[in-house]
Parts: structure tokens; C-alpha cells; sequence
């Protein structure tokens, strides 16, 4: 194992990360809704760990459901 593979693997769990697939399943729009409104600074932009590994934080797009489950359109921080 590579130590970027023990990384990235530790970061995910210790730190409640979500993968592309896991954030559309979540929010149930397409990838290019879902880039279209991190453009608009209306979804919570994704961290670059490394070249091919982008990831967003659990609790930013857990934050980003509740406010549209209440109406409300989220706002980049």
C-alpha cells in the first residue's frame, strides 16, 4: 500500500468525508446540477486531496439539506 492510499483512507473515516457518488445519492441531482450550484456558491465546494481525489465534508452538505429541506437556499460561508 502507498502511503497517499493509507492516507486518504484515514482522512475519510476519521474525518466523515463523502465521495462524488455518495453526494449525488444523498442529494439526488445530477453532476452537473450539483457543479452547477457550487458555481453559484449555493452547495459547499469540494476539498482536492490530492491530483484524483476530491471529497466533500459530511457535515457541510448534511448542513446544505437541511436548509433546503426548510425552504431555505444555503450560502457558500
Amino acid at each position: 500500500l502507498t502511503k497517499n492510499f493509507i492516507s486518504y483512507y484515514l482522512i475519510m473515516f476519521t474525518e466523515n468525508f463523502l465521495r462524488l457518488p455518495q453526494v449525488l445519492e444523498l442529494i439526488g441531482v445530477s453532476k452537473s446540477t450539483l457543479y452547477r450550484l457550487i458555481n453559484k456558491g449555493h452547495f459547499p465546494e469540494q476539498i482536492k486531496f490530492c491530483t484524483r481525489i476530491v471529497a466533500w465534508r459530511k457535515t457541510e452538505v448534511q448542513d446544505w439539506m437541511l436548509a433546503t429541506a426548510n425552504g431555505k437556499v444555503w450560502r457558500a460561508q
